[in-house]
């Protein structure tokens, strides 16, 4: 009997043991699962990066335009170095945009007394600038009325963070507003409505609406949907007037040659219904000037 006693007593002991061991076994699984998995990490919005971005920044979005009750889609490029904006805009679509057909190219800086200017390339492929002017007042327009870098204007502070989306505050709109939208539109005359930041896996995004605008019976709404391409000082991209890299053609320059020392000859030839039908050849040489015409195979 002692011995049964004994061994009854031993299983149940072995029993409890085991019970208890299974039971601790789900803890330490999740918690090494917590430890050893990878951990999704919500980037964050630093006062640095709006730093960067400040000193300069190349932006894609996608414009989505509501006019009334009629929606149209386009791609537009913002770029910014500080000194100048840059701004493209492509072709119109009723459904999928593209940027195959490249419809506005604008870069504007300022001139020595803060007047916004835009860039042309004269015929002699040099920068020149015009100054811009209100059409209302007649008076020019100030580069920092609106192309100032806009988020120079901002600062962390000025956001509300939620899951790792960063919304502007409405007390912060009205000093960014309306540099945001002149630099995402191209021109002036919308105010901003909101502004969200956020990361799309490694991308930066910007979220931005438009405040409506009504015109008579006509009611514009403009939402932009943005990515950063790149930013910092050292931003580079193409301007409106960038000079042509030059380049020689011996055969044109000895064509000029010849036309400014009056010593060339110009060939004219007519067709009628696809066949050669008559050939003119002036002839310059010095003061010396004639023609030679050539007509059903007879010179004149």
């Amino acid at each position: 009997m002692k011995k049964s006693t004994l061994l009854v007593s031993l299983l149940s002991i072995l029993a409890m043991t085991s019970c208890g061991g299974n039971n601790s076994n789900p803890d330490n699984s999740g918690t090494g699962g917590d430890e050893g998995g990878e951990q999704e990490q919500v980037k964050v919005l630093t006062q640095e990066t709006l730093e960067e971005l400040a000193k300069g920044y190349v932006l894609e979005s996608k414009v989505t335009e509501k006019i009334n009750d009629n929606v149209h889609y386009f791609y537009s490029d913002s770029f910014h170095d500080g000194d100048s904006f840059t701004y493209k805009v492509y072709a119109t679509s009723n459904s999928t945009p593209s940027r195959d057909q490249l419809t506005i190219f604008e870069t504007y800086s300022k001139d020595e007394n803060g007047n916004l200017v835009s860039e042309r390339r004269s015929i002699n492929n040099q920068k020149t600038y015009y100054k811009l002017t209100n059409p209302l007042t007649g008076d020019f327009i100030q580069f920092d009325t609106g192309y100032t870098n806009f988020f120079s204007f901002l600062d962390v502070t000025d956001f509300e963070e939620n899951e790792g989306v960063y919304t502007l505050k409405e007390s912060s709109i009205v000093k960014v507003s309306p540099f945001i939208i002149t630099q995402l539109y191209g021109n002036q005359g919308f105010e901003l409505d909101s502004l969200e930041i956020s990361y799309v896996e490694d991308d930066l995004t910007l979220s931005v609406e438009a405040a409506p605008y009504t015109a008579g019976t006509t009611t514009y709404n403009y939402g932009f949907d943005v990515v950063v391409k790149d930013l910092g000082e050292d931003v580079s991209f193409a301007k409106r007037a960038d000079p042509y890299e030059e380049v020689s053609d011996e055969t044109f320059e000895g064509m000029l040659t010849s036309l400014k020392n009056k010593n060339y000859k110009m060939v004219q030839q007519d067709y009628y219904k696809n066949n050669l039908s008559s050939t003119s050849t002036l002839i310059v040489n010095g003061d010396l000037t004639y023609r030679e015409n050539e007509f059903d195979g007879t010179t004149y």
